[in-house]
């Protein structure tokens, strides 16, 4: 005859060990906060693993859970943040660009405007030139 087979308590080992094993993960991920790998602890894992985890055990993966979700939220903000700065970047090189774009146009409208003038002027003394007695 078979033994019983609690489905929930199956069930509990193996979300408890992912979470460990997903937390060792993330904690040798974690550059910063070097000391995180020791609060993984191996034997609570292998507790897990056999369905027997404790309250406390599952108390401390909960708590480890909420400082690992404080982290995600600080990585969250740092990145909305850099999003936001990579926009204002974007923003003011469309408007440098935009202002290169119409000092170009400025400045070729003045050398039109300008070389009109000269051509005027090369006219009236060519006229002058052409009125003065030899």
């Amino acid at each position: 005859m078979l033994p019983e087979i609690n489905i929930g308590q199956i069930m509990t080992s193996v979300l408890l060990a992912a979470i460990l094993g997903g937390g060792a993960w993330i904690a040798t991920k974690d550059r910063n906060d070097v000391d995180l790998s020791a609060k993984i602890d191996a034997q609570a894992l292998a507790t897990a693993a056999q369905g027997k985890a404790t309250t406390e055990q599952i108390a401390g993966v909960t708590a480890y859970l909420s400082k690992l979700d404080g982290k995600l939220e600080a990585y969250s903000a740092s990145l909305n943040a850099l999003s936001n700065r990579v926009d204002l970047l974007d923003q003011r090189q469309q408007a440098a660009e935009s202002a290169a774009k119409e000092g170009r146009q400025e400045r070729q409208s003045f050398q039109r405007e300008t070389e009109g003038r000269l051509g005027q002027l090369e006219q009236r003394v060519g006229v002058i030139e052409a009125l003065r007695p030899k």
